[in-house]
């Protein structure tokens, strides 16, 4: 019996099959072949992953997935966001968790936002138990 396939990995082929210009052919974009162990991620992560779970069963977005995505932004220099969210309508939001901003962070962000404009960027930090924008770039 073969193995199936997680279903994140499910989700996204589908997604690229329906839109065909989607990653696949899309320059400087490579999606990450491995999973993430949970150990990776930090507490503010952590976090935001509960958090989009919630908005996940609660149909606010379709699908989420951690550190599964990399953009290239100049030579040997690559940008690895914390999520990529399908929205309900199929658009793709990128959001970065921050705890403290730090200025290299923030160039890269701001790189790969300025580069791949087909999908919104979002900066989150939790600020008095809420989490909060501090940047957000739309798709254009």
């Amino acid at each position: 019996m073969a193995q199936r396939k997680p279903i994140g990995d499910r989700i996204l082929e589908a997604y690229e099959e329906k839109h065909p210009n989607f990653l696949a052919k899309l320059p400087g974009t490579k999606r990450m072949k491995m999973e993430v162990p949970e150990d990776a991620a930090n507490k503010w992560e952590l976090a935001y992953r509960d958090f989009l779970d919630l908005q996940k069963k609660a149909g606010v977005i379709r699908h989420y997935e951690f550190n599964r995505i990399q953009f290239w932004i100049g030579p040997s220099l690559w940008y690895k966001p914390d999520f990529f969210v399908i929205m309900p309508n199929g658009s793709i939001e990128i959001h970065e968790v921050k705890g403290l901003e730090r200025r290299a962070g923030i160039n890269k962000f701001k790189s790969a936002a300025g580069m791949y404009r087909w999908a919104t960027w979002r900066m989150v930090t939790k600020k008095n138990g809420v989490w909060t924008e501090t940047r957000v770039m739309e798709a254009s």
